[in-house]
């Protein structure tokens, strides 16, 4: 279940991270909207029924096996578009639709593990001390631009909403015929209420995101230390297998 603090540890972490000057932007869709993005087996989270993308603009270092850093500049932009999925455990987890970095070497090894990494040009503004200005166009087909500035509050962030939009743990990603879940390990969110002064977001509509149902809502938090496991596996049964066997009859999770 989407929580405030990590269910596991990532003792051996495959990438540690510094994740500041988080925005988040939220907006609520319809789960059909969401249902083609979604590969099988995971399936569309909903929350009272409406199914959510994000938009999570931010800074981020890179270390390989939590000690090396890529090549480049040790901090860069990045920018990810997410929606919310079960697991065929029923753990929940993101689904990226994509991940943006400024960071080349950053991008290659993504997408070595077949995440949706791609270099784009961005930039974080903050230097006006009450708005924090993310700016960025993607490099890649389809090409597209995004303009967000999020003013945070004083007010924290801890409704059931906020917590199932941004208490996050796994990550997935269909790679061939297997499914891959991420774990992450984070200090719990020093989560804000962010007014949303300016939201282009046109990024995540190019990438198969669809409209809002309902207006956007947005959260700010200056940054986690975050450590990322290596992939675990689960092998997936071609669509005809699966409808005629039980769940518990899928393979296990492997790593």
């Amino acid at each position: 279940m989407a929580s405030r603090e990590p269910p596991r540890r990532v003792r051996l972490p495959m990438v540690s991270q510094q994740w500041r000057s988080v925005g988040f932007v939220h907006w609520p869709c319809a789960p059909h909207a969401i249902g083609p993005l979604v590969p099988e087996p995971l399936v569309v989270d909903t929350y009272d029924g409406a199914a959510w993308m994000s938009m999570t603009p931010f800074s981020t270092t890179c270390e390989v096996l939590g000690a090396v850093g890529v090549p480049g500049a040790p901090r860069f932009p990045e920018t990810n578009v997410r929606t919310y999925v079960r697991g065929p455990d029923g753990r929940d987890g993101l689904l990226f639709l994509s991940l943006e970095v400024t960071n080349h070497a950053n991008a290659f090894l993504g997408r070595l593990l077949g995440l949706p990494y791609r270099v784009a040009a961005m930039e974080i503004d903050d230097s006006d001390a009450n708005i924090y200005r993310y700016r960025g166009s993607r490099d890649a087909s389809p090409r597209a631009t995004y303009d967000i500035a999020l003013r945070p509050t004083d007010v924290s962030a801890c409704a059931p909403l906020d917590v199932f939009l941004t208490g996050r743990w796994s990550a997935y990603v269909r790679f061939g015929r297997a499914l891959l879940r991420f774990d992450v390990e984070h200090e719990p969110w020093p989560l804000r209420r962010a007014e949303l002064v300016h939201a282009d977001t046109a990024i995540a509509t190019a990438v198969g995101a669809p409209d809002a149902t309902r207006p956007m809502t947005a959260h700010f938090a200056h940054g986690v230390s975050a450590r990322i496991a290596g992939p675990a596996v689960r092998f997936c049964r071609p669509a005809a297998a699966r409808s005629i066997e039980r769940d518990d009859e899928e393979p296990a999770w492997e790593g």
